[in-house]
C-alpha cells in the first residue's frame, strides 16, 4: 500500500491497531464472526468514517454498501453519523464553528449531508 492512500480509523483502538491504524484504502479486509459480534455495525460505522474530511485526518471518501442480508439500519447509520459530527465538531475551537443558515437548516430536512455520500 502507498502511504499516500491511508487507512479508515475504526475508533476502536485495539481494532486500529492490530489494523496497523485502521482499514488501509486499496486493500481487501475481511471481518468475519459468529452472528451478532458487530460486523455490520462496523460496515456501517467504516461507511460513516470514510467520509471524515481530510482537515480532522480522514480520507474524505465514500462508501458503497452491499446488504445482501438485510441487515442495514439507516436509523442506526444516522446515529453513527450524527455521533461522528457531534466528535468533529467537538475538535473545532469556538471560532471555527460557523452557525448553519437558514437555507442549510431547510435543506437538512430534506437531505441528510451525514449520509449523502453513502450509496
Amino acid at each position: 500500500m502507498s502511504s499516500s492512500q491511508g487507512q479508515i480509523v475504526t475508533f476502536c483502538q485495539e481494532l486500529d491497531d492490530l489494523l496497523d491504524g485502521g482499514v488501509q484504502i486499496g486493500k481487501i479486509t475481511e471481518f468475519f464472526g459468529e452472528p451478532g459480534v458487530g460486523k455490520t455495525q462496523l460496515a456501517i460505522q467504516l461507511g460513516i468514517d470514510v467520509q471524515i474530511p481530510t482537515e480532522f485526518g480522514g480520507v474524505n471518501g465514500s462508501a458503497l454498501y452491499v446488504d445482501t442480508e438485510g441487515s442495514f439500519v439507516a436509523r442506526r447509520a444516522r446515529t453513527i453519523a450524527d455521533s461522528l459530527l457531534h466528535h468533529l465538531r467537538s475538535q473545532l475551537s469556538p471560532e471555527d464553528l460557523v452557525p448553519p443558515s437558514s437555507s442549510s437548516v431547510e435543506n437538512s430536512s430534506t437531505q441528510d449531508p451525514s449520509l449523502s455520500i453513502i450509496h
